[in-house]
């Protein structure tokens, strides 16, 4: 509780965000996160997504702050500008380990991959919901 006290007293901008999400979260971030800007970051995100324990976990062992702090950089200026909400909106790179692809994979494996995720989610979802294909036939 020390630590936690000591490492959050001088970051005012932080203390309302480490209020709103749950003490393990809460653990998580500060346990793993090393800079404040990033420690904002996890902050902010799990508390407005209403991340859970392992979710969080999954997206800081992702690099989720790194790849979007990537992803900032290339934003144009005239962009930050007119659009100040696309800031942290993009990604740098993705991590599609769900899809169970051998390495390397092409981008056809890529969409086969993503449309079979849809697929099966959209299945999952019961009677009410269609799945039609990928509107293009595959090459099997």
């Amino acid at each position: 509780m020390r630590q936690f006290y000591l490492a959050y007293k001088d970051l005012p901008k932080l203390s309302p965000l480490v209020r709103e999400i749950s003490w393990t979260n809460n653990l998580a971030i500060f346990s793993r996160c090393k800079s404040e800007q990033e420690k904002e970051f996890y902050l902010a995100l799990a508390a407005r997504e209403k991340y859970g324990k392992r979710e969080l976990d999954r997206q800081i062992s992702s690099g989720l702050f790194e790849r979007t702090m990537l992803g900032n950089a290339i934003l144009s200026p005239v962009v930050r500008e007119l659009h100040p909400e696309a800031v942290n909106s993009f990604k740098d790179s993705y991590i599609l380990d769900f899809l169970n692809l051998k390495e390397p994979y092409t981008e056809s494996d890529l969409q086969k991959g993503l449309v079979n995720q849809m697929k099966e989610f959209i299945l999952e979802l019961g009677k009410d919901f269609l799945f039609f294909g990928q509107g293009c036939k595959e090459n099997t």
